[in-house]
């Protein structure tokens, strides 16, 4: 291992005692391992609080409920772990602590040399193990020596007993070939095992390309991470190795393992609020758990909570397999690397934004970052004037009234309105300003600030909060028409809110709104868009102060005045998603009929990785259209619908200790391109087929060990034993082309050979010649009647008329021949493979194993395959395609003396086979 990677064990144990150091976990024995203490931000405490609990959760539920059978069919229990690159982890201290080890036979940690003999030190030092224990062991050794890890380990872990394998972020720094190595014969050698891996997942979308970038810096870059880069490719890493392989992200861990109070209580712990990154951060890692088929797991996992419409696999969910087009504006922009600020636009000039505070860059006059302030709190109020192509103009004025997030701004009438937001998680505001535009762009007429202190002597005002949404409507009083601006929901530190409240900008007062019909629980990180005349729609949020509890409905509130709201369920099923924008857009078919349509942009959605653009059909109360966004990460953004265009501006977060991320550039989508796009929901699903969603997260795949995707047949039973909805893994997918292909041909050879026979057999009953032995068959083979060969026939002895034999002598002949070139073959690649993978098949010597006894991921087993070899032989001697076959396997070694003998030798075979059958 390198000194980067080793280097990684000493970030990670003290980012694991700053997280213990607050109260989140119990664990006395890391602060032994490293020399002070230091400070981290909440989303890596958390992040690391829910690593260490699941872990630890998951570990002591499989010492409980894991089992094999032994010799005599008694169920034994998991009796020795194996902790691959344990570091300075502290696991066996505390399963000791706890009882949950004391079935434990030996407890094995490997690692490098300069980390064990460190954690020696420490141990010793304080003492932390009894001198004579002998549970606890440790082996030196390099994970990329393969052979020598196995060699040492051995003596160690007898394989006859049940083992748990733990791998806590180490196999991803090890390259492909070696990590899948290490795993295949875990579950060859140690066939009563199981395999729990924690690693990075989903590296495809903006965060977890940023999250690669970031490791690379680090000179330690993530192997099969970058390999197997989705759940579905991890869940295909042993198919065919473990005889189960379950996996989820931690947003499912989360709601699967960790109780409410617990989460309640961390809450407590420190202030947060980073609630788009902390899901974010959890979809990109994963928990995945593989078996081998003589382990039994009683009670695998608590149920999983229903979360419904599982993005990207639902029925209900519509997801385009395309992405959309986007143009990327770089003109004026490069100030707008910044995340949470406000937005909204002149109701006279559409065109007309104006931007209000957020964080970011901050930039001098000349356009130039500020270096003495690189990433802050803007203090700013900026006036864009965009086009297709982006921005044209960008004015900004400077007030220490814009440095705040989470705020709401609108436009009412002439003034610009803004309300609320925090200076920090624990300092809200329930300020408001109203600024007063003059004339065309950004002239600042009157800057009026009422802050908490003019609202005590109102009888009716809202409290501080942040994390609100609000909404602009029309209010006809007779022939005027007023403004009247809907604040709803939001947080403080400690609390969630359910009530809302309409400001009229006119008389400078607040009315607090009374809902009648579907009651509206406490709420924050919701959006509310204007619909039409009195009517807004409410989408999305978190609901009842519970990280857990997010809305996956859409709410209708009515306004028959401005104190009273009527509000109904419009639609449910939706992804349960918060953070996000939404926008209504009308447009007209050929015929001239409208259409409303509810854009969802962005947010978090935690079935999810990815950002999402939704167009929901407001008229036929269904989901249209769903699209992954690629280019940019829609969270903490502000966006804006301009005729058939949506643009998105800003947008990032803290994401964990990888960094800051911004959106460079404005993102303008059209709106009319993505609802062309083409759908992944198009496609018909077999009837009986459940997608992953509707299995749920851990019950993902359940596929025979003895599974062998290179056989024709084989491959086909095993496309029905596959889940639908899971892909092969990379490695499979030329294997997977070449058979299918020679399946196809195979079949095209039987179909034109029964017509063929077909024909012939017409052609008999035509000239009056009786057939012998009845009709023919697809395994007969056909002869021409000819003199020739009735005089051959008369000559064997057979009959004198012309008639067909069956040809069965040959049949066995072409069986025995076939046998003989799979077996050479196979023991061809056997060699190859052995000495092209080094260390993978030798090194057993300590328990009797060599290296043949250690079987390559395509070796064939006759008492193993899903199918018999002799009845896959019989039926390859149907097709008249195995000669291109053969003739292609030769080709590939006719440089070597041994391929052209054997050649030589089919060739006499097939010479003599020929011969045989035309007597």
């Amino acid at each position: 291992m390198s000194a980067p990677v080793q280097g990684t064990n000493d970030s990670c144990t003290l980012s694991k005692a700053a997280m213990i150091s607050k109260g989140y976990f119990k664990d006395p024995y890391v602060r032994r391992f490293v020399s002070a203490i230091v400070t981290r931000s909440p989303i890596i405490n958390r992040g690391y609080f829910i690593r260490a609990y699941s872990l630890q959760a998951l570990v002591t539920h499989l010492l409980k409920n894991a089992f094999y059978l032994d010799e005599k069919g008694v169920e034994m229990p998991i009796q020795q772990i194996v902790s691959l690159g344990a570091g300075f982890d502290t696991m066996y201290f505390r399963l000791r602590d706890s009882g949950a080890a004391e079935k434990l036979l030996k407890y094995v940690e490997v690692d490098t040399e300069v980390v064990i003999k460190k954690k020696k030190a420490i141990i010793e030092k304080y003492q932390l193990l009894e001198p004579k224990q002998k549970v606890m062991d440790f082996l030196m050794t390099d994970m990329n020596d393969t052979k020598g890890m196995f060699e040492k380990l051995l003596p160690k872990a007898n394989p006859r007993h049940g083992t748990l394998v733990i791998c806590e972020v180490s196999l991803v720094y090890l390259p492909v070939l070696i990590s899948d190595r290490i795993l295949r014969i875990f579950s060859e050698v140690y066939n009563r095992s199981l395999c729990l891996l924690y690693e990075q997942t989903n590296t495809r979308d903006p965060f977890g390309k940023f999250m690669m970038k970031h490791f690379q810096k680090l000179d330690c870059p993530l192997g099969s991470p970058a390999e197997y880069n989705t759940l579905d490719s991890v869940l295909n890493r042993m198919t065919g190795r473990f005889a189960r392989i379950m996996s989820a992200d931690l947003n499912h861990i989360t709601v699967q393992i960790l109780p409410p109070s617990e989460l309640e209580r961390i809450s407590k712990i420190e202030l947060f609020d980073e609630f788009e990154e902390l899901v974010q951060l959890n979809s990109h890692y994963a928990m995945t758990l593989m078996t081998t088929k003589d382990i039994t797991i009683h009670n695998v996992f608590p149920p999983v909570k229903d979360m419904k419409c599982q993005c990207c696999c639902s029925k209900k969910l519509l997801v385009s397999k395309h992405m959309p087009k986007v143009t990327t504006s770089r003109k004026l922009d490069h100030r707008l690397q910044l995340f949470k600020t406000l937005l909204c636009h002149d109701w006279n000039q559409p065109s007309t934004l104006f931007l209000v505070g957020g964080f970011g860059t901050e930039f001098t006059p000349s356009g130039k970052p500020n270096e003495n302030h690189p990433h802050c709190r803007l203090k700013y109020l900026a006036d864009m004037d965009i086009t297709d192509t982006g921005i044209d103009a960008f004015k900004c004025v400077r007030n220490f009234l814009w440095e705040r997030l989470h705020a709401v701004m609108e436009v009412c009438d002439d003034s610009i309105i803004v309300f609320g937001g925090r200076l920090g998680p624990a300092k809200a505001l329930n300020d408001l300003i109203r600024i007063t535009v003059v004339g065309n762009g950004l002239h600042v007429g009157d800057i009026k600030h009422f802050d908490a202190s003019y609202w005590r002597g109102l009888s009716c005002h809202p409290c501080p909060r942040f994390r609100h949404a609000s909404a602009v409507f029309e209010k006809n009083y007779g022939s005027v028409k007023e403004f009247c601006m809907l604040v709803d929901g939001g947080k403080d530190k400690s609390q969630s809110f359910k009530d809302a409240f309409v400001y009229n900008h006119v008389l400078t007062s607040w009315s607090e709104v009374s809902f009648m019909g579907k009651k509206l629980p406490p709420r924050h990180s919701h959006s509310i868009c204007y619909w039409n005349d009195l009517s807004l729609l409410l989408s999305g949020g978190v609901f009842n102060n519970s990280e857990t509890d997010i809305n996956n409905k859409l709410y209708h509130l009515n306004f028959s005045t401005t104190e009273l709201c009527s509000v109904e369920v419009l639609a449910s099923g939706l992804p349960p998603q918060f953070g996000h924008t939404s926008h209504v857009y009308t447009d007209s078919d050929e015929k001239g009929e409208k259409t409303d349509w509810l854009l969802l942009v962005g947010g978090v959605v935690p079935v999810s990785p990815f950002s999402l653009i939704q167009i929901f059909n407001l008229n036929t109360k269904q989901m249209f259209r769903q699209v992954r966004v690629h280019d940019c990460l829609m969270i903490n953004h502000s966006s804006h619908v301009l005729g058939h265009r949506l643009f998105v501006v800003g947008g990032g977060g803290n994401l964990f200790s990888f960094g800051t991320y911004f959106n460079k550039h404005i993102k303008i989508y059209s709106i009319q391109e993505i609802k062309k796009m083409s759908l992944k929901g198009d496609q018909k699903k077999k009837d009986g087929e459940k997608t992953q969603s509707e299995r749920g997260s851990w019950d993902s795949t359940v596929v025979g060990n003895d599974c062998q995707t290179t056989d024709l047949l084989n491959l086909e039973l095993a496309d029905h034993l596959r889940v639908p909805g899971t892909p092969r893994s990379f490695s499979e997918r030329a294997n997977m082309k070449n058979a299918a292909a020679r399946l196809q041909v195979g079949r095209n050879t039987i179909q034109e050979k029964a017509r063929q026979v077909g024909a012939g057999k017409e052609a008999l009953n035509k000239a009056g010649r009786p057939m012998q032995g009845g009709s023919l068959s697809p395994s007969t083979r056909e002869v021409t009647p000819t003199p020739n060969n009735s005089r051959k026939n008369s000559f064997a002895g057979g009959s004198t008329a012309s008639s067909v034999r069956t040809d069965k002598f040959v049949v066995e002949k072409k069986v025995k021949a076939k046998k003989h070139r799979h077996k050479k073959t196979a023991s061809k690649s056997k060699s190859a493979r052995s000495n092209c993978s080094g260390t993978s098949g030798s090194g057993f010597s300590s328990q009797g194993l060599s290296s043949d006894n250690v079987p390559s991921s395509r070796d064939i087993s006759p008492n193993k395959s899903l199918l018999d070899l002799d009845q896959l032989t019989k039926s390859l001697t149907k097709l008249d395609s195995d000669q291109s076959r053969d003739n292609s396997e030769d080709d590939k070694g006719s440089n070597s003396p041994k391929s052209k003998s054997s050649k030589q030798k089919k060739h006499k075979n097939k010479k003599h086979t020929s011969e045989t059958s035309s007597d």
